[in-house]
């Protein structure tokens, strides 16, 4: 362990070629500390929970093991972030950022996420859930890849692209792009696609399987299209271009 809850360490930085975090079990490799900085020109093994009452950086490629649990005041990953069959859980009472891929080369297993914002910035890639809690942000056109993706907080990024993948549930709770700031193309393939809140894009395309629950406005400056089954509710109200 690295400092203990009752008295954890303050800031600790390192610039070390390669930096691992824990070995063994969870429980007793865990660091607590004020702040956490890790630069790595190689990688970073992150095989800990780690939680901090300031920020966590980590610059370079990181490798998760032992399915981490990190917890803190803005959590940023310059690098990519990587674990077959990891659960990467973040809590931030801040900003949460992802500013290149995830599970690019092995993908996780799911993704948790708890911030006031969070920042998508590369493809995201789960083998089972991914789910988005707090004020989404997207950069770079992201396409997430997984089995059951929610947003439980709206979804801005002008002009960007969205593609989900999911062989589950695509779910939109709240509003997805603005007026002012409408998103580019959304599209996704989700076996069910539920948008719950009023949606701005460009171009809207759903593929659903099962079935795609339209509960909410959706206005777009070019084409909306449905395949698939479609369920209404709250009186939706389409505008598009074809």
């Amino acid at each position: 362990a690295v400092g203990t809850a009752a008295n954890p360490l303050g800031t600790i930085t390192t610039t070390a070629d390669t930096t691992t975090i824990g070995i063994t079990s969870i429980g007793d490799d865990a660091v607590n500390a004020t702040k956490l900085a890790v630069t790595s020109t190689k990688v970073t093994n992150l095989n800990a929970n780690v939680t901090t009452s300031d920020s966590q950086t980590y610059t370079g490629a990181v490798i998760l093991g032992n399915n981490p649990i990190l917890t803190g005041k803005d959590i940023t990953f310059n690098g990519t972030v990587n674990g077959t069959d990891q659960n990467l859980t973040a809590n931030s009472t801040g900003n949460l950022e992802f500013k290149a891929a995830v599970g690019n080369v092995n993908p996780l297993r799911t993704v948790t996420t708890s911030a006031a914002t969070i920042a998508i910035g590369g493809n995201v890639t789960t083998s089972e859930s991914q789910t988005y809690t707090g004020a989404v942000t997207l950069a770079n056109n992201p396409t997430l890849t997984g089995q059951g993706i929610t947003f439980n907080g709206t979804v801005n990024g002008a002009n960007q692209n969205l593609t989900v993948n999911s062989t589950g549930d695509l779910e939109f709770k709240v509003a997805v792009g603005t007026v002012a700031n409408p998103l580019g193309n959304v599209t996704t393939n989700a076996a069910t696609t539920t948008i719950g809140g009023e949606v701005n894009a460009t171009k809207l395309a759903v593929t659903s399987t099962i079935a795609t629950n339209l509960n909410a406005n959706v206005t777009t400056t070019d084409s909306q299209t449905y395949t698939g089954a479609v369920t209404l509710a709250n009186s939706p109200t389409l505008t598009g271009k074809g």
